[in-house]
């Protein structure tokens, strides 16, 4: 506990990069107050290839509401049917759809998103 005269210490993180001239660079931010865990599930074209891969997906969906589900395919190539059917039908709703996604080299299961030069 403290009183009105005394001063509360915040607690505080050093970073700091030495640059390629040699230089450092250091910045001083607070402690952070919370962290936010979060969990995502990557699905690929293919992965879906029955309507009970798709029910599947649809009880984690309901079940895990917390989790991100992120569904990928290869430009120019169709989504998985059995997906397609159940958009269509709205038993899944596609919220957001992106270009420029690419599999990460050394991780094979993450992917990257690299806008082209423009």
């Amino acid at each position: 506990m403290t009183t009105d005269n005394e001063e509360v210490k915040a607690t505080s993180i050093k970073f700091s990069r030495t640059m390629p001239d040699g230089s450092v660079h250091e910045i001083e931010l607070p402690a952070p107050a919370s962290i936010v865990m979060t969990r995502s599930i990557s699905i690929e074209s293919g992965n879906l290839a029955s309507e009970e891969d798709v029910l599947a997906l649809m009880f984690d969906m309901f079940n895990h509401s917390e989790v991100k589900f992120e569904y990928y395919s290869e430009y120019g190539k169709q989504q998985d049917k059995t997906l397609k059917e159940a958009i269509d039908r709205e038993d899944i709703i596609q919220v957001k759809s992106e270009c420029y996604y690419y599999k990460h080299p050394e991780d094979r299961k993450s992917f990257v998103h690299i806008n082209p030069a423009g």
